[in-house]
């Protein structure tokens, strides 16, 4: 979810592929019930899209990140 100041907030089970984007820690080993914000990026984003294994998100400068479990989509 894109928040009104471009942060980006993610929720969901991350199943240890990092696509939901935040650091592995005991409090997210079942999951995340509820958005939490993504605090490794610090620039505001202007779109973000998630598919089963992975999230991108594009910054207001063009940018594009991508994390997550998804190297058979790295074929471009």
């Amino acid at each position: 979810m894109l928040g009104g100041a471009g942060d980006i907030f993610t929720w969901g089970r991350d199943a240890g592929e990092g696509r939901l984007g935040h650091v592995p820690s005991p409090e997210y080993e079942e999951g995340v019930p509820i958005p939490v914000k993504l605090k490794k990026i610090t620039e505001p984003m202007g779109a973000v899209n998630c598919g089963g294994f992975f999230t991108m998100a594009l910054t207001l400068e063009g940018q594009l990140w991508s994390w997550g479990g998804m190297p058979q989509y790295l074929a471009m």
